[in-house]
């Protein structure tokens, strides 16, 4: 199963995946057993926010006040617990965390799938493209440290006391980020007032100021006036009042909302989703490789087929370009350069193979 979201369902996923050891349940008389999802749930993952008299209350004497029915509707992204999303908000909820896990994980996922779970999260976090830049560098760093920790117990006795402190560390951090996904993007990003408004309205059912945002912000994108056909030429950097995490944000929130659009401002919505996935798409195959770019295109909900790119030199007046999409139609684009300085754009449908 492939994730390009770093959240419970992914964590969770992945995590019960690399448990290759075996669980201690931390119960009065500690036991051990197999590292099936619903004990990983129980023993390592819920509980790893909680002090005492918090376990007690939301999971119960022996842990399993959640059923093994509820459990697998949050693995599956179909319920969450709010109270314990909530817990997640704690200042010291990474330190809480990491202590827990250190605790119990090392004893639960053992040889070559440490490195592997690290590996595997991070690829979720490289495609995770709403993640902000800072705090993506924060858990690369944690990454690369705990690489360089794992390594190095490599080559230490069987017996040796060290303890992957840096690896639960980086897992530490990621969970809590799973947990409280939502309101530390919220924290976070760099949203104008307006795009709040309009997602918070839609998650409302309200839609009065959709369209017009729709419209500020695909003039924002975009070059000149329209030509006869309706063309315009899409800007290749952002240089507009909203952020790069409007854009995102925007684009990826309404996809998920599934409004109903006229015809005129479901293209508009088209253009800021691939205006977005043109801003990610150069930083993602650097990092990540071209792979990574397929959960791009999954993530903006737009085809291979429905879009094509073209470097264009600015010093070129006058030039045509022909290229064929992914289902076999060609297109043929002509440019003239104006007196004033401007660049006419016509897009021509082409029969001819």
């Amino acid at each position: 199963m492939e994730f390009s979201e770093l959240n419970y369902v992914s964590f969770e996923h992945i995590f019960v995946k690399c448990c290759n050891g075996c669980v201690v349940t931390g119960l009065d008389r500690p036991k051990v057993t197999k590292t099936d999802a619903q004990y990983v749930d129980w023993f390592i993952l819920l509980p790893a926010i909680m002090d005492e008299n918090e376990r007690m209350e939301y999971l119960g004497a022996d842990y399993q006040k959640i059923t093994k029915d509820t459990l697998n509707a949050m693995r599956k992204g179909r319920v969450r617990r709010e109270y314990i999303d909530a817990l997640f908000w704690k200042d010291d909820a990474v330190e809480i965390v990491f202590q827990h896990f250190l605790e119990k994980v090392p004893q639960a996922i053992v040889g070559a799938n440490r490195k592997r779970i690290v590996e595997e999260l991070w690829s979720v976090i490289q495609k995770d493209i709403i993640i902000p830049e800072k705090r993506r560098l924060d858990f690369e760093y944690r990454k690369d440290v705990a690489l360089s920790e794992i390594e190095t117990m490599k080559r230490l006795p069987d017996d040796s006391p060290v303890m992957p402190e840096w690896f639960c560390e980086f897992l530490a951090a990621a969970f809590v980020f799973a947990m409280n996904r939502e309101k530390l993007l919220s924290d976070e990003l760099q949203l104008s007032p307006s795009v709040v408004q309009v997602i918070k309205d839609l998650e409302e059912g309200k839609t009065v100021f959709l369209n017009a945002l729709l419209d500020s912000m695909a003039d924002a994108i975009t070059d000149g006036e329209p030509d006869e056909n309706n063309n315009r030429v899409m800007k290749a950097v952002n240089d507009s009042d909203y952020s790069e995490d409007d854009f995102r944000y925007f684009a990826l929130k309404l996809i998920g909302l599934h409004p109903k659009l006229d015809e005129d401002h479901s293209s508009k919505f088209f253009a800021i989703r691939t205006f977005a996935m043109n801003l990610d798409e150069s930083r993602l195959v650097s990092e990540a490789g071209l792979d990574a770019v397929d959960a791009l295109y999954e993530k903006y909900n737009i085809a291979r087929n429905e879009r094509t790119s073209m470097m264009i030199d600015p010093n070129v007046n006058d030039a045509s370009y022909s290229f064929t999409f992914g289902d076999g139609k060609r297109m043929k684009v002509e440019l003239h350069g104006n007196p004033d300085g401007t660049t006419r754009v016509n897009v021509i449908g082409k029969e001819d193979s």
